[in-house]
């Protein structure tokens, strides 16, 4: 583990990056499986993307 003097902030900064990426990924979650029942089959295999 490199230590910086900022490494605080650095963490933080993970954190927050790593949920909001967590949020993303749930979201397209939810969007790609909500309308699944009713979306073309194109749309309904987010894995496609």
């Amino acid at each position: 583990m490199s230590v910086r003097s900022g490494s605080t902030g650095g963490g933080a900064v993970a954190i927050a990056v790593v949920a909001v990426a967590i949020a993303v990924v749930a979201v397209v979650a939810i969007v790609a499986v909500a309308p699944a029942g009713r979306a073309p089959a194109s749309l309904a295999h987010p894995q496609s993307f």
